[in-house]
């Protein structure tokens, strides 16, 4: 993020900042508490991807074991309350990309109902409904996909997308 590099945070910090445009995010800085370091008390993928977004402990989320087909104990709660949440219900258009793996695996892929999104098992990998997406208006995410030099995303719409095949965005959008 850029603002590591400007005055007022380059001298808490004991890394360069990288040359990286980010007014956004750099506006934000300023009107916020920014933290130089943090330590998670529970460093297992989904767990602290539950944590993150709920403000609570893992034995609390509903994400105490990192989700896959096995372990249906272990998905974040519709119910449940994330910050996601509060954006979305003050108005904000919320987005997520990336991995995501807050999601236990159903044989739920659209491509094929009542079937898996993938083959292997235990499956890690999901297709997150969009009534499971806690406000998120626009969607690019996967629940773990261990192929890192060929990925693949989920998009809003629920097509499975390979980024290295397409355009992330369009001229039209905003995302």
């Amino acid at each position: 993020m850029g603002f590591w590099s400007q005055e007022d945070f380059r001298e808490h910090v004991a890394f360069q900042g990288d040359p990286v445009h980010t007014p956004y995010l750099n506006r934000f800085a300023r009107e916020s508490l920014v933290l130089t370091s943090a330590q998670s008390n529970c460093p297992l993928s989904s767990p602290h991807r539950g944590m993150l977004m709920t403000g609570m402990y893992p034995h609390r989320s509903g994400v105490p074991l990192n989700c896959n087909s096995t372990r249906p104990v272990s998905s974040l709660p519709t119910e449940i309350e994330t910050i996601s949440d509060v954006f979305a219900r003050a108005g904000y258009e919320c987005a997520y990309f990336g991995k995501y793996h807050l999601d236990f695996p159903t044989p739920n892929d659209p491509q094929h109902p009542k079937k898996y999104v993938e083959d292997q098992q235990p499956v890690r990998d999901a297709y997150t409904h969009p009534d499971k997406r806690h406000g998120f208006h626009h969607w690019y995410s996967y629940g773990f996909y261990d192929d890192h030099k060929n990925p693949h995303y989920w998009d809003t719409q629920g097509k499975n997308t390979n980024p290295a095949s397409g355009l992330l965005c369009t001229k039209q959008s905003r995302w």
